[in-house]
């Protein structure tokens, strides 16, 4: 029998008065952009592969709204918030 380990999704440090400081794949630029599309629409839709940080993007945007729009959010995770037993 393989001994495999999968590692748990690390969540990222998010500081209020330096939102991206420990954003390494700099998605700043990216959030920007979006976030003027969200204020000028209200047609939304963000989906990407298993692992390729949509958490994370979503979480320093909801931020970025927040302190640079004046955009209030909310967040919801399915998956954090599934209390659904599987049978």
């Amino acid at each position: 029998m393989s001994n495999i380990s999968i590692l748990k999704n690390q969540n990222i440090e998010i500081i209020d008065n330096d939102i991206f400081k420990n954003d390494l794949l700099e998605r700043e630029q990216s959030i920007k952009d979006l976030s003027n599309l969200i204020r000028s629409s209200n047609k939304q839709a963000f989906n990407a592969n298993w692992g390729y940080g949509k958490t994370t993007f979503v979480k320093l945007w909801e931020k970025y709204l927040d302190k640079h729009c004046d955009v209030k959010s909310l967040y919801f995770s399915a998956w954090e918030d599934d209390f659904q037993k599987n049978h």
